[in-house]
């Protein structure tokens, strides 16, 4: 799983009226576009334990390429999923884009999820009774477009990533490369302008 966090709103404050321009411009450029802190993670199954991660520390500035690598079962994977929000750490905390995400409710971290990271899986998670156009005009309702401008929207988005040809072709009938692009194709746009 890849997630791409959208760092154009990192350093805004919700009250920047209260800070002097320079502290403001200070405190921007000191933020990290991700801070992890003791991250741990404890599974459980049944009376079994298994202690998947144990004190990560993890900072990256915007605009930073971080490449996560280890063993299967190393827990890279799980990992990522907590600094995407997907999972909450059994301890730790995570502040992406300047938000302690670990301190959201469920509805609050699947709104920040919504509007700030994308996610490009290992599978490509589309819907197999929809079209490619249908999939991707689904995901840009979720975000709150109206269903003619996002039907749009996406047609203009599977042009961009050569797909336009199978708009009305269902998962079933596309390529793995097609897929990953059908799956894909709102996120570097909704990321860019949310």
């Amino acid at each position: 799983m890849t997630a791409q966090i959208d760092l154009t709103k990192l350093g805004q404050h919700s009250s920047p009226s209260t800070m002097s321009t320079e502290t403001a411009r200070s405190t921007q450029r000191q933020a990290k576009a991700i801070a992890a802190h003791g991250i741990q993670m404890i599974f459980q199954t049944g009376s079994q334990a298994y202690q998947a991660l144990q004190n990560i520390n993890l900072e990256v500035d915007a605009g930073d390429v971080h490449l996560l690598m280890g063993p299967s079962g190393s827990g890279k994977t799980t990992l990522l999923s907590i600094l995407a929000g997907i999972l909450t750490p059994s301890g730790g905390n995570v502040h992406l884009l300047n938000q302690d995400i670990t301190r959201l409710s469920r509805s609050q971290l699947a709104q920040f999820r919504l509007h700030n990271i994308g996610f490009i899986f290992q599978g490509f998670n589309l819907f197999p009774a929809l079209s490619a156009l249908e999939n991707v005009t689904l995901a840009l309702t979720m975000k709150g477009a109206k269903e003619r401008p996002a039907r749009q929207r996406a047609l203009d988005l599977l042009n961009q990533v050569g797909l336009a040809d199978k708009a009305s072709s269902p998962p079933r009938e596309l390529s793995g490369g097609a897929k990953a692009a059908s799956g894909r194709s709102p996120v570097p746009s909704l990321a860019t302008r949310p």
